[in-house]
């Protein structure tokens, strides 16, 4: 394990879909792989999607899954379903996670599954980083994801109703955790993504710079990138498109893509514990 002061747990979360919430996943997952860390990336989403970009498909229909984890008949480990990929550790995404998700829902702690059975056991031991991709939705696993990680990058595409989607999450969800749990997690960065150029992305980053969110915005994604190429945010690729049909982060298909500097301050962010951190 390279050296860290401080492992860190982070999942990416927006409760609403299309966002490239997956995109950011894996790649920040691979950003911190590159500068020495041990990382594991968990796929929480009933989809898939960040197991199909690892290259990955196949283990959608492995023999277990997380249930198996915490089933007390059952001599599943968290170890049993990592499987290795050159870029990063992958617990992969099952074909049974809505099952898994109706179980949490009527279990007494659900919440915490992730926590104790995931980031407990292998955060600092094991892995200096572990970011979750979640399910794009509020439910029991979103909600142990974010209990387990306590850290949060929220996606957001800028159009309303991607920022009526993180109101929600923070009224729904991360307020609710605060208050009722007492558990407060961070909100690490917004993260204005697939970005194509328009006054309506220009007008709601400076309505985020304008709110009490405005100090979550990373440099590259402020209203003052607009005065430059190419402009705020992570911006939309052909290449990350390319690079998830090839089963690749967008570093391993395209070494030289503009993006990556924008993600390598990503993994900056988590690797503070915030923008300002």
């Amino acid at each position: 394990m390279a050296d860290s002061a401080d492992p860190r747990a982070v999942t990416v979360a927006l409760q609403k879909g299309g966002v490239g919430k997956t995109t950011v996943a894996i790649n920040v997952a691979e950003r911190l792989h590159a500068r020495g860390h041990d990382v594991l990336l968990v796929d929480l989403d009933q989809q898939g999607n960040a197991t199909e970009g690892v290259g990955l498909g196949d283990h959608y229909e492995a023999d277990a899954n997380l249930g198996d984890v915490w089933d007390p008949d059952s001599d599943v480990e968290i170890t049993d379903l990592v499987r290795e990929t050159e870029w990063m550790d992958v617990v992969p995404s099952h074909r049974d996670l809505d099952e898994v998700e109706n179980q949490l829902r009527t279990s007494a702690y659900g919440v915490t599954r992730i926590r104790n059975y995931v980031v407990d056991p292998l955060l600092g031991d094991e892995y200096d980083y572990i970011v979750v991709d979640s399910p794009p939705s509020i439910g029991p696993l979103s909600d142990s994801a974010l209990v387990g990680t306590q850290n949060v990058l929220v996606p957001l595409k800028m159009r309303e109703a991607s920022i009526s989607g993180f109101q929600r999450m923070v009224e729904q969800q991360l307020q609710p955790l605060r208050d009722e749990g007492g558990i407060d997690v961070r909100v690490l960065a917004l993260v204005p993504n697939i970005l194509e150029g328009d006054g309506e992305e220009k007008r709601i980053i400076r309505d985020i710079e304008d709110s009490p969110w405005a100090d979550r915005l990373p440099a590259f994604a402020r209203s003052e990138m607009f005065d430059g190429s190419p402009g705020p945010g992570l911006r939309k690729r052909v290449a990350f498109g390319r690079a998830y049909r090839e089963g690749e982060p967008l570093a391993a298909y395209d070494s030289d893509n503009d993006q990556l500097p924008r993600l390598d301050e990503l993994a900056d962010v988590v690797e503070r514990g915030g923008v300002d951190a």
